[in-house]
């Protein structure tokens, strides 16, 4: 593992921060655009092909779609208290 594999793997779970901050506190955009950048570079400095690309983005989607269901879950259970 090189130095630009670690790089890209840094953006991609401080991209995954900035998205859930996003979508936890929606509005401003600094998070959401931010994250967006780092997920891009992230992906960019870590996928080897083409096809390994597509299946970073997928796993990326997949982690990021937990966690919007779990936010939303705990504010329909806040929101009913």
């Amino acid at each position: 593992m090189n130095t630009m594999e670690v790089i890209g793997i840094i953006l991609i779970i401080a991209g995954i921060i900035l998205a859930s901050v996003e979508m936890y506190i929606p509005g401003f955009g600094v998070p959401g655009i931010s994250a967006a950048i780092c997920l891009v570079a992230g992906v960019l400095l870590t996928a080897k092909n083409v096809m390994q690309g597509i299946i970073i983005v997928i796993g990326i989607l997949c982690i990021l779609l937990v966690i919007f269901v779990y936010i939303q879950g705990k504010s329909k259970i806040a929101d009913s208290s």
